[in-house]
């Protein structure tokens, strides 16, 4: 085995035994004890023993794998027991708590909980030191997560807090001993030290400097810069992982190698040479590690960066890939959750692709195609290097197969280098030249706004996505078609030689059916949703309604919009609808108007139909600040209002008064609309309840419907006659799984079976279209 290989072994043995260890699908003893029962019957079988005597030169690896592979069981042991000790408190229990903290407090939005968003929370990793309850007691140093009230968001890593707290179950697999929550802020009983105090007047000057820059790259900046992702929209973080530049969202081993890049190229004009430059270095990554926070990731991207400047100045993979094995070999050491990280696999799977085969992608590109640049081949071989030895885990993350991620990452490039230098120097100047900093930091801030530019086109780019199985066959097949091509282009010469000693025709046919079957199947397939004739989809967005009402190919009606942004802009894409006619949203209620920003992420959204009851007000007011915000009129809704747009007519039936004191007042004020979708009618009825049901039926009449949005998610709170009233031919009921309402209630189910109406679930089909075709009106989840 050649040298620089030397270490991989011990590296991929010890990060499987702790793999195996923490998944506890094998005990940890015997993981540790397994290589010595191979060396017993090695030594014990006399054929086993022969054929190592003939491969006796393998003997010290094989030993030093068996050694790691032990020691990392034993670690996974040592470390893990603690954790799950039965000295500690039982969940449930009221516990006083003392803890350091680890990490910045991050600040997490409320869930939706039906009517209302909740309150936002902080949660915070920390060690605990104490934990007091009336039954006991524990001092050890333990690896916690705590949730705290959203006014303990200004701490700093390092300050010792204390506060009463309900404990939670841990999960010590994934390095959590407990989780602990408090009510009320805790109580401050020591400073962070000072370094950390510094670490964070810098941090807080770069969000000052850029605060008052317009754009979403200038709350990107401290993203890229500082890891810094709280002023980051969700809008643009979606967009960075559907356009393949997720990892610049925060900060990763290239961050880490610009800034010992930068620091080294100092160290050259000064006339800095030999150790003294390694000293810099380390100067330079050391004060770096402070201002970003010495987070397990940033650990890790500081490891995989630090490696990738040693190959580079120190002799390329030579150097560079014994490095990296013993850069593994430390961290798994040091924490053995990593090894069922996928954050830590892509980190050293990227940095392996740049030392293995960054290098000869550049030289071929220099050989066979001398005519472009050198920074332009070099740019290209990094690029594609990282891509592919990325994409086989990016794959089991889920994420899209993009045909733009290179081009995407090329043309981000080209601004990563100077937005991170001149956002550190913005960092340094803001405590002592706020002004200077704010100067710096617009040209930063120009750069990261290319970057949110590049991403948004291509995340909205449809046919730069090349749809592919995600999970784990999808990444097994990514890894197959991959370990086909290595093998093809290692091995092209003897295989040229065969493919032109073949007939031309079954090698035509092979290379089409291979094209048919890698782009043109999974293709078809996913343009399969939405089906052909579609007049309307009713979006899964989980426990709350949205629905989509066909105008043409890119514009649509959209009533309602669920709880979630990600839920109903993840279904717009799919109907490819970038234009909204209207956005009706029928009450106020979170389950179905805290999607809103997700209609209007990227799209032209010509006015917003609201209830005449603003309740609850905190709802109400947050829809006219995002309307407001996209400058989008906003009206409010009558019964009688008649609207058209294209093909599609609609008209209000409810609310003609509002019902106080009858159930849910905001549900009774619903908006509900009669809508002529090109042939085919629909009674929409927000989540009107048996009063304005009646109300409803009293105002309007007979009314032939031809699908029905059954009212508040199929709640047992309908009126005994007003299915029957709709003489409706289908239903749609727009239903999270598993919600905590009992939502569909039984009765209302057995009520529309009674009635003959097929009806159709978001829970079990997904997104549901009402379709009109040569056979009729129909309903297809995008499940069945």
């Amino acid at each position: 085995m050649s040298a620089e290989l030397r270490l991989w072994p011990a590296a991929v043995g010890l990060w499987v035994a702790s793999a195996l260890a923490l998944s506890s699908v094998v005990p940890p003893f015997a993981i540790a004890g397994g290589p010595w029962v191979v060396a017993g019957l090695v030594i014990a079988v006399p054929s086993l023993r022969a054929v190592m005597r003939r491969h006796s030169h393998l003997l010290p690896s094989l030993a030093l794998v068996a050694l790691v592979f032990a020691a990392g069981a034993l670690n996974v042991v040592v470390r893990v027991a603690p954790l799950e000790s039965s000295l500690l408190p039982e969940p449930g229990t009221s516990v006083i708590v003392e803890a350091v903290l680890d990490t910045d407090p991050r600040v997490v939005q409320g869930s939706v909980a039906g009517i209302m968003r909740g309150p936002p929370r902080v949660v915070s990793t920390v060690t605990g030191t104490r934990l007091t309850w009336p039954r006991g007691s524990v001092e050890a140093r333990l690896p916690m997560r705590l949730w705290t009230p959203i006014d303990s968001a200004a701490l700093l890593p390092g300050t010792r807090i204390t506060g009463r707290a309900t404990v939670q179950p841990g999960d010590p697999a994934a390095g959590n001993a407990l989780t602990l929550t408090m009510r009320t802020t805790p109580t401050v009983l020591d400073e962070p030290p000072v370094w950390q105090r510094v670490a964070g007047t810098l941090r807080e000057g770069l969000r000052a400097a850029v605060a008052d820059i317009p754009g979403e790259g200038a709350a990107l900046l401290p993203g890229i810069v500082l890891g810094d992702t709280s002023t980051v929209p969700d809008s643009v973080a979606t967009d960075m992982r559907t356009a393949g530049l997720s990892h610049l969202t925060a900060v990763s081993g290239a961050n880490v190698s610009i800034v010992l890049g930068a620091a080294l190229a100092v160290a050259s004009v000064l006339r800095v040479r030999g150790r003294w430059r390694a000293l810099v270095a380390l100067l330079a990554l050391l004060g770096f590690l402070v201002l970003v926070r010495p987070s397990p990731s940033v650990v890790r991207a500081t490891a995989m960066g630090g490696v990738v400047v040693l190959a580079l100045v120190a002799g390329g993979k030579r150097r560079g890939s014994p490095a990296l094995a013993g850069a593994v070999l430390v961290l798994l050491l040091v924490d053995p959750w990593l090894s069922t990280s996928l954050g830590f696999a892509l980190s050293a799977a990227a940095t392996a692709g740049l030392l293995l085969l960054a290098p000869v992608l550049r030289r071929w590109l220099t050989e066979h195609l001398p005519q472009i640049p050198a920074g332009l081949s070099e740019a290209l071989s990094v690029t594609i290097a990282a891509q592919v030895a990325t994409a086989p885990l990016l794959v089991l993350m889920g994420a899209s197969v993009g045909l733009g991620s290179v081009p995407a990452n090329l043309m981000a490039e080209v601004v990563v280098a100077p937005a991170t230098v001149l956002g550190v120097i913005a960092t340094l100047l803001s405590p002592v030249a706020p002004a200077l900093a704010h100067a710096i930091a617009i040209p930063a801030a120009a750069c990261a706004q290319w970057i949110v530019d590049v991403a948004h086109v291509v995340a909205t780019s449809a046919a730069l996505l090349l749809p592919w199985p995600s999970g784990t066959p999808g990444a097994l097949f990514m890894g197959a078609v991959m370990g086909g091509v290595a093998t093809g282009v290692r091995y092209r010469r003897r295989l040229a030689a065969v493919v032109w000693a073949l007939p031309r025709a079954p090698v035509a046919c092979v290379v089409a059916i291979a094209v048919v079957g890698v782009i043109a199947i999974p293709r078809a397939a996913s343009s399969a949703w939405p089906p052909p004739h579609w007049r309307a989809v009713a979006c899964d967005v989980g426990q709350g309604d949205a629905l989509v009402i066909r105008v043409d190919d890119d514009t649509a009606i959209v009533v309602d919009a669920g709880p979630r942004p990600d839920a109903i802009d993840r279904c717009l894409r799919d109907l490819s609808i970038s234009r909204v006619a209207a956005l009706v949203l029928t009450h106020f209620h979170a389950d179905h108007v805290e999607g809103v920003p997700g209609v209007l992420r990227g799209r032209s959204v010509a006015t917003v139909l609201v209830s005449p009851l603003a309740e609850p007000p905190e709802e109400a007011e947050r829809v006219m600040r995002w309307c407001s915000e996209a400058q989008v009129p906003v009206e409010v809704g009558h019964a009688g209002d008649v609207r058209r747009a294209g093909n599609v007519t609609w008209r209000l039936l409810w609310p003609a008064r509002l019902i106080r004191g009858e159930g849910s007042d905001p549900n009774n004020a619903s908006l509900a609309a009669y809508v002529d979708a090109d042939g085919v009618r629909l009674l929409l009825s927000g989540d009107i309840e048996p009063a304005a049901q009646a109300g409803l039926m009293a105002a309007v009449g007979d009314l032939p419907v031809d699908v029905l949005k059954v009212a508040h998610h199929g709640s047992r709170r309908q009126n005994p006659r007003f299915a029957a009233w709709t003489h409706a031919r289908l239903a749609i009921i727009s239903v999270g799984a598993d919600n905590d309402y009992g939502h569909p209630a039984p009765e209302t189910l057995t009520a529309l079976s009674a009635l003959g109406i097929p009806l159709l679930r978001t829970d079990q089909s997904g997104d549901i279209a009402v379709v009109l075709n040569s056979e009729g009106i129909g309903l297809l989840g995008s499940r069945s």
